[in-house]
Parts: structure tokens; sequence; C-alpha cells
């Protein structure tokens, strides 16, 4: 549905019963994020007219959520606060990968460990 200008707001019945990819950059909707649906996978609502916070709890409504892009629109809030609550307070009920869930749940020093490393690795110059 990108690229099509569509104008207004997201219907409240926007949802899905299954896992979605949702595309709805490039439109000129209007309102808050729609973050209705934790079956969302990708989200792309880039170049819009939302508007209002970023809920500092989105990973937490979108549980199966891998791919977000939310710029170019009206938003505003603690992104950085909602990520370092990610990081701080992981959610190993719905994991990305279920294999570092289980290393959280099992064997807390060692999934430390890891993080550390990947974390010098990948996250640091």
């Amino acid at each position: 549905m990108a690229e099509n200008s569509l104008t207004g707001k997201v219907p409240i019945k926007f949802q899905f019963n299954f896992l979605a990819n949702v595309d709805l950059s490039t439109n000129r909707f209007e309102g808050p994020l729609p973050l209705r649906s934790s079956n969302v996978t990708t989200l792309y609502l880039r170049d819009n007219l939302f508007a209002g916070p970023i809920p500092v709890n989105i990973c937490e409504a979108l549980l199966n959520l891998t791919d977000l892009d939310i710029s170019k629109n009206n938003l505003f809030g603690k992104v950085l606060l909602s990520i370092c609550s990610l990081l701080t307070y992981p959610n190993p009920d719905h994991p990305l990968v279920p294999e570092i869930a289980y290393m959280y749940m099992t064997d807390r020093s060692q999934y430390e460990t890891l993080a550390r490393v990947w974390t010098q690795k990948y996250a640091m110059d």
C-alpha cells in the first residue's frame, strides 16, 4: 500500500491474525502510530504525517517486529530510553533468536560474556 497518496487515519480494525509485512510508507496518513497488531514483522511507516509520541513500550506492543521505519513523520519521544530498556530488560518469552533467549534464561554468565563480545565487535569502533 506504499506510495498511493492514501490519506486520513489508519483504521482501528487494521490488524492481522497472521504474521505480516506492512508497508504504508510515502502516503499522507496522520494521527498516532498504528501499533495495533502484534503479528507485524516489518512495519514501514516512513514519510507520512503521523504525529505524537513514540511509545516507550513499542517493542512490547509489536512482539514479532524485526524491522521498523518511522522516519520522516512528526514524532517525538524517548527512543533511546526505549532501546536502553529493551537492552537492559530483554524479554526472553518473545525472542528474535530462541537460542540466545535460552542462554539468557539458563546461563546468565555465558549470556553476559557473549553480549560483551558482540558489543565490542559490532557496536564499538
